[in-house]
């Protein structure tokens, strides 16, 4: 039996992705996921789920998803919700608006979490489509943890989901660099070490399990079973009887098995069955990859977003080009491109689609604006932020890359401050002063000694997330100078509206965020200079979904764009 030297390497900490996203939203990212039984369903004899209660009374907020753009309603139902808490933790949603009043009653249900606890919500999923409902059900019970209370349209479209007996998700736990003893025992001698991690990888020819856990590898990326392509190769398919090509079948499972993949990919280790493609199946196993997983194998997709380890600190696997890691990198990617081959797939059917990633590419291509809310750090040093607390706390220079997935891509040149908070530990609130680390906080940069000085009158970049994945504030400050002011606004512009009908000119229509009944009057536009000339306030700009499209476009505030979380765009 191996016995391991746990060195402990804290490249990342946080709450999972999924004890804070949205639940459809988690469906979304890929089918990678992370599950946890920490809460059940709380299902009576029968099994039927209890249906959705009237909506109750209380302030929610009513707020577009960061990765889904789906719209979400959340009712703050715990004691220790004060009403500053619950500001702040709206304010740091995209599109959101503070409501006295509960969440719809025209929903497809009713999401629970930290039941009975002092900061209990409960999240609200407009909709009236029964197709969507497992979905949603499945989102609540195994990514997020909480109590699904269906409403009458979900009622009995879908079967009772039990919870997942293996501990997973939670809180995302940091990669750990696992060392084995010498074989031979021999004192002073170095054992294999094996990177606990999503994309951590035995010595070549071993099998990950035998080296490292899955429990904290299931805390790194959101993870649901995802069914099989569906595509087989026929009985009488001569490949069948080619050595030569099955004994490569065979050396991509292995190179599959001897890394942290098969946490998700192995239905041996992944909670509810694997998710697409199982190394655990007999025979020609790669054909469950779907057409855009075989493309993200052969390289013929951008993938570096979900983040590597250097080969020589991985037992010589590489995850840059490939998705998955392997030791042969030419040789993983002749046989994935073959793959395609026999379905008639070429590189010019990938054309069109977008780098590996979704939100995560999103997040790394953000370009952030000004601070706005009285976010940034004062003149006397201290940091503010809106969203709630955090576990990474950034200050960078200006123009920096955005902070993404460890662990190559969350320290970016350019960081001039860092801070995490362990794991093991709550979340971290604002108020603190830059250089000084706040009780439960570590600095994870400067490694050692003060963070550089930040100077009067320049720019930086204060970013800021709830999670890995999950950023709550990415603006720009000026040090010495606060937020702006709110600007006045006078009439027509900004009027309470509830159709286009009740704007006066030179407004002409109501914005409205959907499923909100009143919005503000405005107007479409083509540029800046269109609200100019229309006579909308001096500090709006041109706000859009799509600028080119000129009916999902609008004269705004421009903090609206950055309160988004890049769902919006500012048309120049």
């Amino acid at each position: 039996m191996r016995t391991h030297k746990r060195t402990h390497t804290h490249l990342t900490t946080g709450v999972s992705l999924t004890s804070t996203l949205s639940l459809l939203a988690l469906l979304s990212v890929g089918g990678v996921g992370c599950e946890d039984p920490k809460q059940t369903v709380n299902t009576p004899e029968g099994g039927n789920t209890p249906t959705m209660s009237e909506p109750a009374t209380g302030p929610s907020c009513l707020y577009e998803n960061l990765f889904s753009g789906a719209q979400e309603c959340k009712r703050y139902t715990g004691e220790a919700w004060t009403e500053a808490l619950i500001e702040d933790d709206c304010a740091g949603q995209m599109s959101a608006s503070l409501q006295a009043e509960g969440c719809t009653a025209e929903a497809l249900g009713r999401c629970v979490l930290e039941e009975d606890e002092e900061r209990e919500v409960e999240l609200t999923f407009p909709g009236n489509d029964p197709t969507q409902c497992e979905a949603t059900a499945r989102g609540c019970v195994i990514f997020a943890r909480g109590r699904f209370e269906p409403s009458a349209v979900c009622e009995g479209q879908f079967e009772p989901i039990e919870p997942p007996t293996t501990q997973i998700g939670g809180v995302f736990e940091p990669f750990e660099l696992l060392c084995q003893a010498p074989e031979d025992g021999a004192e002073g001698a170095e054992g294999a070490c094996t990177w606990q991690a999503i994309g951590g990888c035995a010595p070549e020819g071993e099998r990950f399990i035998d080296n490292a856990s899955c429990e904290p590898v299931l805390t790194q990326r959101p993870y649901s079973f995802v069914p099989p392509s569906g595509f087989q190769t026929p009985s009488d398919d001569p490949l069948l009887q080619d050595q030569s090509f099955l004994a490569e079948v065979e050396w991509v499972r292995s190179q599959a098995e001897s890394c942290g993949c098969v946490c998700c990919h192995a239905n041996t280790y992944a909670p509810n069955g694997a998710a697409v493609w199982d190394t655990d199946k007999p025979g020609v196993w790669t054909d469950d990859f779907n057409p855009r997983g075989l493309a993200m194998a052969a390289g013929w997709l951008d993938t570096s977003v979900l983040g590597a380890f250097p080969a020589e600190d991985n037992n010589g696997f590489d995850r840059t080009i490939t998705a998955l890691p392997t030791t042969d990198t030419e040789r993983m990617r002749r046989f994935f491109e073959g793959e395609l081959a026999r379905r008639g797939l070429t590189p010019e059917d990938f054309d069109e689609s977008a780098p590996i990633g979704g939100p995560l590419y999103d997040q790394l291509t953000y370009e952030p604006s000004a601070c706005a809310n009285g976010e940034g750090v004062s003149g006397e040093g201290v940091l503010s932020w809106v969203g709630g607390e955090a576990r990474y706390v950034y200050v960078l220079r200006a123009g920096s890359v955005n902070p993404s997935t460890p662990p190559n891509l969350d320290l970016p040149e350019g960081t001039l401050w860092r801070l995490d908070v362990a794991h093991t530990d709550p979340a971290l609130a604002d108020g603190f002063v830059y250089g000084e680390v706040p009780t439960g906080a570590r600095q994870a940069f400067p490694t050692e000694g003060s963070p550089e000085a930040l100077s009067e009158g320049e720019r930086y970049y204060l970013y800021v997330l709830r999670d890995i994945g999950v950023p709550i504030t990415r603006c720009l400050f000026t040090v010495g100078e606060g937020s702006p002011e709110p600007v006045e606004v006078s009439a027509p512009w900004g009027d309470v509206c509830a159709s286009d009908a009740d704007c006066t000119a030179p407004t002409s229509y109501c914005v409205r965020s959907p499923g909100q009944d009143e919005g503000y009057c405005s107007a479409h536009c083509t540029g800046a200079t269109a609200c100019t000339e229309l006579g909308a306030p001096s500090s709006w700009s041109c706000n859009a979904i799509n600028c080119d499209v000129e009916a999902f476009t609008w004269c705004g505030p421009a903090s609206e764009v950055e309160e988004s979380g890049g769902f919006l765009k500012v048309c120049p």
